[in-house]
C-alpha cells in the first residue's frame, strides 16, 4: 500500500476513536504520568511534513498515549513509542494491531509501539 492509502486507514482509525471519546467526554484526561488529548492524525501528518521528518533516522514519542503521534510519523521515518498508562498503552496495541498499515516486514519493523 502506498503511504496515501496508510495514511488514510490512519486517520480513519484515530478520528473515529476522538470521535467516539468525544462523545462520551473521554478525548482528554490526567494520566498517572501527566495529562492525556487526542490528537488528530491530518494536523500531525501536516507537520511532520513541513519539519521533513523524512529526513530523519528515527523518531521516539515519550508518552505515546494512543499511538497516533508514532503511527502517522513512521510515514516518514521509523518510528516507535513509549506509553507508562496501561490503558493508553493498551489502545495503541489495539488501534496498531488493526491497522495493520505496513505490507512487508521492512515496512512494518517502521512502528513500534
Amino acid at each position: 500500500a502506498n503511504t496515501n492509502n496508510k495514511f488514510e486507514e490512519i486517520c480513519s482509525a484515530y478520528i473515529k476513536r476522538r470521535n467516539d471519546l468525544f462523545l462520551k467526554h473521554e478525548s482528554q484526561r490526567l494520566t498517572s504520568a501527566g495529562y492525556w488529548a487526542a490528537s488528530d492524525p491530518k494536523f500531525l501528518f501536516e507537520l511532520f511534513r513541513k519539519l521533513r521528518l523524512g529526513k530523519c533516522r528515527k523518531f521516539l514519542d515519550l508518552g505515546s498515549g494512543d499511538g497516533v503521534v508514532v503511527a502517522v510519523a513512521s510515514l516518514f521515518t521509523t518510528a516507535a513509542g513509549i506509553e507508562i498508562d496501561k490503558a493508553l498503552h493498551n489502545d495503541a496495541l489495539q488501534i496498531k494491531n488493526k491497522l495493520k498499515p505496513f505490507g512487508t516486514a521492512d515496512e512494518e519493523s517502521r512502528l513500534d509501539i
